[in-house]
């Protein structure tokens, strides 16, 4: 039976922490940012240690979805899109709201998402799954979902 190991990285810079890390062959191991760490190199190293790759050459159609935060899309999506830039990807976009509807999401989406084919925006109110009847209708409309 193996065991989960937390790695403390509390180095004191990106160098230190990537020689450390390099060492590791196959899988890396699952670690924590320490403050000394995330003090000296900021954000920027969280997003660079653990952020999961993703080849998006590989898709040919995406789907993004986000609770609606201050009117607009989530600011951590946003980030994320922001940081893997695509073009020529066939796009659909969905929002969940607590009552405010879309706002400004869709626009979000479309300035977000230059250069890409969008599918009709999606909004819906509170949580859902594939299987609430509005989220089946959409996904049915927009040709993802066999009918």
């Amino acid at each position: 039976m193996g065991k989960d190991v937390i790695i403390a990285l509390d180095f004191d810079s990106k160098e230190k922490t990537l020689a450390f890390l390099d060492r590791f062959t196959g899988e890396k191991p699952f670690v924590k940012i320490g403050m000394e760490l995330f003090y000296a190199e900021g954000p920027a190293i969280v997003r660079e240690i653990k952020a999961p790759e993703v080849d998006l050459s590989k898709y040919d159609v995406i789907i993004f979805g986000t609770p609606t935060w201050w009117h607009h899309v989530a600011m951590p999506l946003q980030t994320w899109i922001k940081a893997h830039p695509m073009q020529g990807k066939t796009i659909a976009t969905y929002n969940t709201d607590g009552g405010g509807g879309t706002m400004h999401t869709s626009e979000d989406f479309e300035a977000l998402l230059k250069g890409n084919k969008l599918l009709p925006h999606f909004t819906i109110f509170g949580t859902t799954d594939d299987e609430t009847p509005a989220v089946s209708k959409w996904l049915k409309g927009i040709g993802l979902l066999n009918k």
